[in-house]
């Protein structure tokens, strides 16, 4: 591995490691300072608290208005590019995230909501979310600053007891915008070139389970719970998934037919059950169709999709 010097010597240099980092903040604290921002952030928060949209005056035109969201994210590059001059091997101050798809920045947060800026690239591809859809305890709007993506809109629609996946394709172009919630999101599926995307999230403070389901047949693939107990309980099942022996089984077929338990935390005990004894999970599949089971619906929708291809029973 090749180091270049100047950054083996910054990592050998512990005062010159501080006096980065102070620059970088004192470039971040003087952006946060500037009047426009400072009412950005308190709007945030307000808007986080519960507050409707339209009640935030600088976030809507954010989150609407192509012309100031550029300003809005152009001020923000140059406090970055201000930075830099100083300090060329300065680590921006802001949580980040990259997959094969797409990077993310977040560039402000208030509790459950957050302002990001996503970027895409052609040629990127998530392969993992292809084939799914997961929807958020979330309301999100997102605007497109630059660029054009190939996308698809998803939306759960639901009638009586059943529950269907609508799914769509569309083409995503510059200036649009997106706004997603708890059963309507949209997924992208690749950039014409490159794309950037600024971001407005909101999220509860004690959110729903997340759900995941096929794009082929809308199937209930996972469920996953934003609370600390349930997530507990929840691990506690993979656990004994993981485990594997006849007493763990057993404990898995006692939580999915235990209808004081969260769903979701049933539904991955018949995941569990399945992968170690495919005639059991079955069974608890059966069981749950005739039944009048919360579970009946995805049940009986899994129990079709499992004995097209993988039953073990005739």
């Amino acid at each position: 591995m090749q180091v270049y010097p100047d950054i083996a010597a910054l990592r050998d240099d512990s005062v010159r490691q501080r006096r980065t980092v102070a620059a970088m903040q004192r470039h971040l604290s003087a952006w946060r300072s500037k009047r426009d921002v400072n009412r950005l952030m308190s709007e945030l928060k307000k808007y986080g608290d519960g507050a409707e949209l339209g009640q935030c005056e600088c976030l809507v035109g954010l989150v609407q208005d192509r012309a100031i969201a550029r300003s809005f994210i152009e001020d923000w590059i140059a406090s970055l590019i201000a930075s830099a001059r100083t300090e060329p091997f300065l680590e921006p101050q802001f949580a980040h995230h990259a997959s094969n798809a797409s990077t993310s920045m977040r560039l402000m947060r208030a509790g459950g909501t957050c302002l990001d800026i996503v970027a895409f690239e052609s040629g990127g591809s998530d392969t993992r979310r292809h084939g799914a859809v997961t929807f958020i305890d979330s309301e999100s709007h997102d605007l497109v600053l630059r660029g054009s993506l190939k996308g698809r809109w998803c939306r759960l629609q639901r009638t009586g007891g059943e529950q269907t996946l609508e799914v769509s394709h569309m083409e995503i172009a510059e200036g649009a915008i997106l706004i997603s919630n708890t059963e309507t999101t949209w997924q992208p599926i690749g950039a014409n070139g490159s794309a950037l995307v600024l971001r407005l999230s909101r999220q509860p403070a004690l959110p729903s389970p997340t759900r995941t389901y096929s794009i082929e047949d809308g199937t209930l693939l996972r469920i996953a719970d934003g609370g600390k107990a349930a997530s507990e309980r929840l691990m506690a099942v993979s656990i004994l998934g993981a485990i594997g022996d006849d007493c763990a089984l057993e404990r898995l077929r006692h939580v999915a037919a235990d209808r004081k338990e969260e769903p979701h935390i049933r539904w991955e005990a018949i995941r569990q059950t399945l992968a170690l004894d495919a005639r059991s999970g079955e069974a608890l599949l059966i069981e749950l169709d005739r039944d009048d089971d919360p579970l009946s619906h995805p049940a009986r929708s899994f129990l079709r999709t499992f004995q097209r291809g993988y039953a073990t029973c005739p």
